[in-house]
């Protein structure tokens, strides 16, 4: 099972950076890198020259109510260069505790981002961390967010992950594992309306992690406006689509970047 998780990892984060050759690290391709020894420790401009910049800190906070239930909501995540490590307590804005109404569990994700034109990625590798250790193991995914600006003010939205998922210690002793691994997906279209306020409409899709429990598919409304360039507030609503085993999301958080 190891070697095959390190063979997706293989596949889905490394081969595609081979497209490019970028040979200081920085974000910047060589054949448009202006200054192409420039140390790892040093953040840089689009051209590939130092900036003395530091990198960006990213703290969002709110909460969830799902089915009268309030639950934490946390994002924090530091960007330096075109590298980004976080903690939150969802992914990709598609809160799992809809599908399982724990709080307690934590997603640390290590991510790429690259930007080509009008296309902008972040490959990601994480984990899922469940703070009750004795029911189970961590959980890891791969993800990737796409967003593909179509005009001035509008762009296409995806994301996409796959989840590792460990089965329950106590599910081995039955002959048939009831757990399973997941995917997560994520199709949208996103508009800025005006340069502080802008919005995407999105459908998603988990593949259910149990094999007796159906999919979780929704529609969401997402909204976020810029009081200031560094501080915003976001309000997301999920509409389930399966009424019988999911309840609505809506999601409010207000966020801070310190640079």
């Amino acid at each position: 099972m190891i070697l095959i998780r390190f063979i997706y990892i293989y596949i889905f984060l490394v081969l595609p950076l081979y497209a490019i050759v970028d040979s200081d690290l920085d974000g910047v391709e060589d054949k448009v890198d202006i200054c192409p020894n420039t140390p790892f420790l040093e953040t840089v401009d689009k051209d590939g020259c130092s900036s003395g910049y530091r990198g960006k800190i990213f703290l969002q906070v709110g909460v969830d109510v799902v089915d009268s239930q309030n639950l934490l909501n946390l994002y924090m995540a530091y960007q330096y260069k075109w590298y980004e490590i976080s903690l939150s307590t969802s992914m990709n804005g598609i809160n799992l505790n809809s599908m399982d109404n724990q709080d307690d569990d934590l997603f640390v994700t290590l991510s790429y981002l690259y930007s080509y034109e009008e296309l902008h990625t972040k490959w990601g590798i994480g984990t899922k961390i469940y703070l009750d250790k004795k029911e189970k193991d961590n959980d890891y995914f791969l993800s990737l967010s796409v967003a593909y600006d179509i005009k001035e003010d509008w762009s296409i939205l995806g994301y996409y992950s796959y989840t590792f998922f460990d089965t329950p210690n106590n599910s081995y002793k039955h002959k048939k594992h009831t757990s399973k691994d997941y995917h997560t997906l994520s199709i949208g279209i996103g508009y800025s309306i005006s340069e502080k306020l802008y919005t995407s409409l999105a459908y998603n899709y988990i593949s259910s992690y149990s094999r007796y429990q159906t999919d979780y598919k929704s529609i969401s409304v997402y909204m976020a406006y810029m009081f200031k360039d560094d501080m915003y507030t976001s309000i997301t609503y999920s509409y389930a689509l399966d009424r019988e085993d999911y309840d609505d999301v809506l999601s409010i958080n207000i966020g801070v970047t310190f640079e």
